[in-house]
């Protein structure tokens, strides 16, 4: 069964990288200590939400997809060292051809020290990362109105007119 998702190109979407994103919250958290143009700052929190959101949607999808991949790719590793997998699949994948075999209780073991099983891992834990970024980018500026009227609250202190 082949399911393609009509938005399945949202997958090959480019996503900042975290060192990206992390430049990106730089600059806007920087613009933001400029606490003379609150009502700029108001306006753009809808427009920071939406930027920072797509990322995080974009990075889930991978997210998504990269565990998707590493459990195919386990599968696969599984049938390759119990010498369950055909010849022709193993020559399709460019894996020896003749691979050692292991003991049932062995196999689950080898398979997660493949480099290409451990590349996913760790595409997965940085996704992870990332997205746990992304997602406290997205609850700062939620919140942000809260420190534009802390502001403003503080302006008025300041004035006398409290």
């Amino acid at each position: 069964m082949n399911i393609t998702h009509e938005r399945y190109e949202d997958y090959k979407m480019a996503v900042p990288t975290m060192d990206e994103i992390n430049a990106e919250w730089a600059k806007d958290a920087e613009d933001f200590k400029n606490n003379s143009d609150v009502i700029r700052h108001s306006q753009e929190q809808y427009a920071l939400h939406q930027k920072y959101h797509n990322w995080y949607n974009q990075l889930r999808l991978k997210l998504i997809r990269s565990e998707a991949e590493l459990e195919k790719l386990k599968k696969e590793k599984i049938e390759y060292f119990s010498g369950e997998m055909d010849l022709a699949t193993i020559k399709e994948k460019g894996w020896p051809l003749k691979p050692k075999l292991y003991a049932k209780s062995e196999i689950p073991k080898m398979v997660m020290t493949e480099d290409d099983i451990i590349i996913l891992v760790q595409n997965i834990g940085y996704y992870k990362t990332t997205i746990d970024f992304v997602s406290n980018i997205i609850g700062m500026i939620t919140f942000r109105h809260m420190a534009i009227k802390n502001i403003l609250d503080y302006e008025k202190f300041v004035s006398g007119n409290i």
